[in-house]
């Protein structure tokens, strides 16, 4: 994996990040408005669920190249998940609790 960094460069990697994350976003927006079935779209639901799989390879593929090189900390990663999950948790208690 390092090999790849060294071969691109950094900015190159963390540009493909970006490129990859704005490309599961749409995959994402996609899926999400052919669920609703508001704004019709041609794709299918499977479609739209193996375009986003295939996104979300992509992103996940360039966060393993930087985590396995060193870049990114994998437990840094996974110790912020943890805290936004919390949260996210708090959060749809606090809500509940509302209504």
């Amino acid at each position: 994996m390092n090999d790849i960094i060294e071969q691109v460069g950094l900015p190159a990697v963390l540009e493909m990040l970006g490129e990859e994350g704005a490309e599961m976003t749409h995959a994402s927006l996609k899926w999400a408005r052919q669920l609703r079935g508001e704004n019709p779209t041609p794709k299918t639901e499977e479609e739209c669920r193996e375009a986003l799989v295939e996104e979300v390879a992509d992103v996940q593929l360039m966060i393993d190249l930087l985590t396995m090189s060193g870049i990114i900390g994998d437990a840094e990663i996974r110790t912020r998940m943890g805290k936004k999950m919390l949260r996210w948790l708090d959060r749809l208690e606090a809500h509940h609790e509302e209504q």
